[in-house]
């Protein structure tokens, strides 16, 4: 499996030459990859839907139809991550001392938790860390679960998630005079809000990582090849690939 991006110009394409294997009874495999490419893959299409119309008054980050499944599968592919590499038969392969899996042999629940407590017992019984709550990066995986929530159980409410303000003053979700108009759902669908959900779930995935020191080498190889951010700069180079002419200052 290869690293290198399939455009030098596209960093938000998969990494080329990875293999799909058949995925029967006999063949364990992977899947958390499947869902954070997934989300470079909306990325992509949402910025070759900039580059078929005129800038407008949002610029390079307009409404995008594309923004809201990423959310979903940025927050799938954590939670995969979580369990490929932590509480399935591959993690206790590797550490079958652990008092993580001597509770679940005796406990069922713990497969069926909400990431973030699965995530504190992991780090607890697992490895005899705490996670720092209240800071980065798992502030934005809280976020990132609480949008992936909201959409899932949507119900078309017309009341604003607290999350909205900070994500509207950087610039992620739309702002224009008079936004009482737009719904929430409707702000919060654009390609910055993509690339946010890319990168909150690839810093939670790499600092899930650094939970187990034992595999530093091969987490850090994998996070490299799989989860690696997309910067602004990124994003510049693919619009200019397409043909966008960018705002000075952008």
């Amino acid at each position: 499996m290869s690293a290198d991006r399939s455009s030098a110009d596209n960093p938000a394409a998969p990494p080329r030459g990875r293999q799909f294997p058949t995925r029967d009874a006999n063949v364990a495999t992977t899947i958390s990859h499947d869902f954070i490419d997934h989300v470079r893959l909306l990325f992509d299409l949402s910025l070759q839907d900039v580059a078929k119309q005129p800038l407008g008054q949002w610029g390079v980050n307009p409404p995008s139809r594309h923004a809201l499944p990423a959310f979903v599968s940025a927050a799938a592919s954590v939670e995969c991550f979580t369990n490929e590499h932590f509480i399935s038969e591959m993690a206790r392969f590797a550490k079958p001392d652990s008092a993580l899996f001597q509770i679940q042999r005796e406990w069922e629940g713990l497969e069926k938790l909400e990431l973030w407590p699965k995530l504190v017992l992991i780090a607890n019984l697992g490895f005899k860390q705490h996670l720092a709550d209240g800071k980065d990066p798992w502030n934005k995986l809280r976020d990132l679960m609480k949008i992936r929530n909201d959409l899932v159980h949507y119900k078309m409410s017309t009341t604003r998630p607290k999350y909205m303000q900070d994500f509207v003053q950087k610039k992620i979700a739309l702002h224009a005079p008079g936004d009482h108009l737009y719904g929430w759902t409707y702000q919060l669908g654009t390609p910055e809000a993509i690339r946010w959900a890319h990168n909150a779930a690839c810093e939670t995935v790499a600092a899930i990582a650094k939970l187990d020191p034992s595999r530093a080498h091969f987490f850090e190889t994998l996070t490299k090849m799989n989860f690696r951010p997309l910067s602004k700069n990124d994003r510049n180079r693919r619009l200019v690939a397409l043909g966008v002419e960018l705002p000075k200052g952008k």
